[in-house]
């Protein structure tokens, strides 16, 4: 067997290891931490207090020539069948990745050695590259692909993902009839009772127009508020209605 033929099966069961694959995933999920840590000290800047950035600059970096010497193996491994796969959708989203990991370095690293700030380059073009720091979090999806059993809670999503969506359609239809019921009640009661009272103020509240009576079901249906505070104004309208 020729040496480089020895040199390329010896990556292969490198690659392919399972000690290979958790050294990843915990690399990915160190990331995710560094990058959590980043996020905070954005928020610090904003609030006028000085953050120290430097260590998770330089492990962005390090974070990045993993990456992308992790993306090479791969690549040198299996070579055209990298592209073409079973598993092709998710080495397109590496390769995104990484490319993605790479812009951002050259532009910490152009940043930093040419003097300029975000104050000082252009505005749209900074904005860009934050949107593109934010998608640095899709990184920790790249930990799916590395454990069977998350794989498959995956796929199991995905495969539910029909059914799940006429569910939510027929939960928005419900929502839209008993929307239409509660606005007309409110809508007839409001036209008799024209002075200023609380009740009146709930109803226009919480049903005063059909889409604000859907957010009002759909808040109270998933304790984003009380139905007590939203059906209190409907006791006044009608008891059939407030039981409805």
């Amino acid at each position: 067997i020729p040496s480089s033929q020895k040199f390329r099966l010896c990556l292969r069961g490198l690659v392919e290891s399972k000690w290979f694959d958790i050294f990843c995933a915990l690399m990915i999920l160190g990331n995710a931490v560094i990058i959590a840590q980043t996020t905070n000290a954005q928020v610090q800047d904003a609030l006028g207090e000085q953050a120290d950035t430097s260590h998770s600059d330089v492990l962005e970096l390090f974070f990045c020539t993993f990456y992308a010497v992790e993306l090479a193996l791969r690549i040198l491994v299996y070579r055209a069948y990298f592209f073409y796969s079973k598993d092709w959708t998710w080495n397109f989203l590496d390769i995104g990745l990484v490319l993605l990991a790479i812009y951002d370095a050259a532009f910490f690293v152009h940043a930093h050695t040419s003097g300029e700030s975000d104050t000082s380059a252009n505005v749209s073009f900074v904005r860009l590259v934050r949107l593109l720091k934010v998608l640095k979090t899709f990184r920790a999806i790249r930990v799916l692909r590395m454990f069977r059993e998350l794989r498959l809670m995956i796929s199991s999503i995905l495969g539910s993902v029909r059914s799940l969506f006429w569910g939510g359609v027929m939960i928005l239809l419900v929502t839209y009839i008993f929307g239409c019921c509660f606005t007309m009640a409110a809508a007839q009661w409001l036209a008799k009772n024209t002075e200023p009272s609380p009740s009146r103020a709930g109803l226009i509240e919480y049903w005063g127009s059909v889409a604000t009576a859907m957010d009002t079901l759909y808040m109270s249906s998933t304790s984003g508020d009380s139905w007590r505070f939203a059906a209190l104004p409907l006791w006044e309208v009608s008891v059939f209605v407030y039981w409805l």
